[in-house]
């Protein structure tokens, strides 16, 4: 079992070994499906934590290219560093770790999601779009299978150029909030202990019928 396809054919090169299924982690959906859009004077929003493969200088540099306001929720061991490269930038707000509640107030106000990093999954676009939040996401790893094209935009360099060209393209579309709430609501909980248990059932039924041969 893989946690993606990105995994899966990790695991079959490197193991050498077949992958039965993907089963994609679970995702606690409900506590942001009923963040409301209010409006996106916020701008963009990046939130996770503040560590060098995170890739937040791209949104920054990006931001002071572009002059679009950008709130950077989270803290880490890179926090000064990135302070100090959007020094001079009062459009680049630092918020540190917030509460939910004081996330989700921010992110009512949002145009959309930063998700400048490789993961192997990443769960934070997936929380983005189940508050209706589109995203602007690293096209490499799982957001390439989770950010899909009527629920975002790919960029696929890790530059700043080619994140300021997924952003005028993002610019440029509309997106149903609700089509993303609902494209989240794939990767709940529930739809997650269901396919594992399937799993597990099958593997089970399979080792009882062999030895019974």
């Amino acid at each position: 079992i893989a946690n993606s396809k990105t995994i899966a054919a990790r695991i079959e090169r490197f193991y050498r070994r077949p992958v039965e299924r993907v089963i994609y982690p679970p995702v606690d959906v409900e506590k942001w499906l009923g963040v409301p859009r209010l409006g996106e004077k916020e701008g963009y929003l990046y939130w996770g934590r503040l560590i060098p493969y995170k890739r937040v200088d791209l949104a920054i540099e990006a931001a002071k290219k572009m002059g679009f306001v950008l709130n950077i929720v989270g803290s880490g061991p890179s926090q000064s560093a990135l302070e100090a490269q959007a020094a001079g930038s009062p459009n680049i707000r630092f918020h540190g770790r917030l509460s939910d509640h004081d996330l989700q107030a921010i992110m009512s106000h949002s145009k959309a999601l930063i998700f400048p990093c490789y993961e192997d999954f990443g769960i934070v676009p997936v929380e983005a779009m189940a508050s209706g939040l589109p995203v602007v996401a690293y096209g490499v790893g799982g957001a390439s299978e989770t950010v899909l094209p009527e629920f975002g935009v790919q960029f696929f360099e890790q530059e700043v150029e080619p994140l300021c060209d997924a952003i005028r393209t993002l610019e440029t579309k509309r997106f149903d909030s609700d089509s993303l709430r609902a494209h989240a609501r794939g990767f709940s909980a529930e739809r997650f202990r269901r396919e594992y248990r399937e799993v597990v059932d099958s593997a089970v039924s399979k080792h009882f019928a062999a030895r019974a041969r």
